[in-house]
């Protein structure tokens, strides 16, 4: 610490409520803006370091902000050790680290609060359904606005839920990293969808221009992301592109063989089964999506790279699978179903 504040380790004066799940960062944030501290020195001084992102413990913000330990510890899951998920009933909850996201300025503005909050979310925390504000993004995008837009948004939303209730969070949340790339592979590569195009039409008027992390785009890819989550996610869509054309029985060289092209062709071939598959993609995603099982230049298009991917996995697991495994994204996550 500088020594350039020199703030005492007792409560300030105006208490500032932690929302639910917020980070601990904006929580010590909307504390300095509310006494007109500077924000970095006071998270150096609860931090006792000068380090970026150093941890806050637990006390120190306690006694700064007048707020019970157990309190905070129930509204910011940074705070909370693994001895703490059951005290605090945390199952469920997004874990800190996957997730950060904007807060609903509507929300957020009926708490008189700073507009400047952030919290942890889940995957499928990326509306408020109570003002059709879009918070999936690092900004928000309020969709009470655009009345065309916001009824898709909210349905895709809807489905994304009923996906992780019926198929679990890991497999969702796997399918649903692979189908925003995808989407957005097929963009880059001029596989238009006139479907995402009116929406960005309707957000922004004609003649947009956007990025691909803007709350614009985010927004009107969804819901056809979440419709490529659902077939990617679904045991009989996966068996249809990955298990009904394979052979009879495993190649005795299924590394070499996946990663040699002349041994795809058992797998390239056009079967029922790969066109009932394209049919469901081009009805529900993108009308234009086309079966691209062959090689240009040695790359293989997004979606025939994700099959091969996916085979290769199967045949000729990674022995450090183990070490990628993600975190969990919510508490009690890593924890047996029942029944």
């Amino acid at each position: 610490m500088t020594g350039q504040l020199a703030l005492p380790l007792h409560p300030v004066p105006r208490t500032v409520t932690p929302f639910l799940n917020e980070t601990v960062r904006s929580f010590v944030w909307r504390i300095a803006e509310t006494h007109k501290l500077h924000p970095y020195e006071l998270l150096e001084f609860l931090a006792e370091s000068q380090k970026h992102g150093a941890p806050v413990p637990g006390h120190r913000l306690a006694a700064v902000s007048g707020i019970a330990l157990p309190v905070l510890k129930y509204a910011l899951p940074e705070l909370c050790t693994s001895q703490d998920e059951r005290q605090y009933r945390l199952n469920g909850r997004p874990t800190p680290g996957r997730h950060e996201r904007v807060g609903c300025p509507r929300c957020i503005g009926n708490w008189h609060s700073s507009p400047w909050v952030r919290f942890w979310a889940r995957q499928e925390d990326v509306i408020c359904p109570s003002h059709w504000v879009w918070t999936g993004t690092k900004s928000s995008l309020d969709l009470s606005n655009h009345p065309k837009v916001a009824p898709e948004v909210i349905a895709a939303n809807r489905r994304h839920r009923r996906l992780i209730r019926r198929r679990g969070r890991l497999a969702v949340r796997a399918a649903y990293s692979v189908a925003k790339r995808l989407c957005r592979e097929w963009h880059k590569i001029g596989i238009s969808n006139k479907r995402i195009g009116k929406r960005l039409t309707d957000l922004l008027g004609p003649g947009w221009s956007v990025l691909h992390d803007d709350p614009e785009a985010e927004a009107a890819y969804y819901p056809n992301v979440i419709e490529l989550t659902r077939i990617l996610s679904s045991p009989y869509w996966r068996s249809l592109i990955l298990d009904e054309h394979l052979p009879a029985s495993t190649p005795r060289e299924p590394f070499e063989l996946l990663g040699v092209p002349a041994g795809f062709c058992w797998l390239m071939e056009s079967t029922p089964s790969i066109e009932l598959f394209v049919r469901e993609i081009r009805r529900t995603v993108n009308p234009y999506f086309n079966w691209h099982p062959y090689s240009h230049y040695r790359s293989y298009p997004a979606f025939t790279k994700w099959v091969l991917d996916e085979l290769r996995e199967r045949f000729a697991p990674s022995p450090y699978r183990h070490l990628l495994r993600p975190t969990p994204e919510v508490f009690g996550e890593d924890r047996p179903q029942r029944g």
